[in-house]
């Protein structure tokens, strides 16, 4: 009996490997598809009196606990690392800019320039127009970032900027690398590893305090939306 559900698994899986969809699915459940299927093999080497009960309890009970303190620590870490931050981050060479996921405000800190080390809040708008004006030169998606920090920050400070005919970078996302899976966790607040669920509801509350049409920043909406498609683009 032992042999038939072990020949029954090896076909089952060789038949599923064929197909790339299923492979996929295969790979990303493979730790729980083989804690059932030793469990399955005690239970029958069980009934066929080859184990005794005890020692198939014993081992049954390791298998389990082995992948439930996995899950209990993941889900810690998780959890510690979602109280502890609490906010949305995204970076560049010479800008951090963060989120606070609760009030949706953003802050962040110059990481280049004259300005290093500097919180964004703690600049005068004309130190932080300044700022804008090296980054147009050396980082666009820093100018970028910070253009959306002086859209929430300083409402009227389009109309007292110098424009000389560029392109505002709001809305730009062609000097914008791709982001990383670390990058897009962070871009969601979210710890590493983070469930579908968690991603879909990171992403739908951001949306509702960043929005456009709320008077967010369309170029921290559509990073989100590129972080969300990149965390459940690798789930697939």
């Amino acid at each position: 009996m032992a042999q038939l559900l072990l020949i029954a698994a090896v076909v089952a899986v060789f038949v599923l490997w064929r197909s790339p969809e299923a492979r996929t699915a295969v790979q990303r459940r493979f730790p729980r598809l083989l804690t059932y299927l030793g469990l399955g093999l005690l239970a029958v080497l069980v009934a066929t009196g080859r184990l005794h009960w005890i020692v198939a309890l014993i081992l049954g009970a390791a298998l389990l606990s082995r992948r439930l303190t996995a899950k209990l620590n993941r889900l810690a870490r998780g959890g510690r690392s979602r109280q502890a931050q609490g906010y949305s981050h995204l970076q560049t060479n010479n800008l951090e800019l963060t989120i606070d996921l609760r009030s949706g405000c953003i802050d962040g800190t110059a990481l280049g320039g004259r300005l290093h080390g500097r919180p964004l809040s703690r600049l005068t708008l004309a130190e932080l127009l300044a700022l804008r004006d090296d980054y147009l030169a050396l980082d666009g998606e820093a100018a970028a970032l910070l253009a959306a920090y002086l859209d929430q920050a300083h409402a009227g400070w389009r109309a007292r900027a110098a424009h000389d005919g560029d392109e505002d970078p709001r809305h730009r996302l062609d000097g914008a690398g791709a982001l990383s899976p670390a990058q897009a966790y962070a871009m969601l607040g979210l710890a590493d590893g983070a469930e579908r669920e968690e991603i879909v509801a990171a992403h739908r509350r951001l949306m509702q305090r960043l929005h456009p049409d709320r008077g967010g920043s369309g170029y921290l909406a559509a990073r989100i939306n590129e972080a969300k498609r990149r965390l459940l683009a690798a789930r697939r």
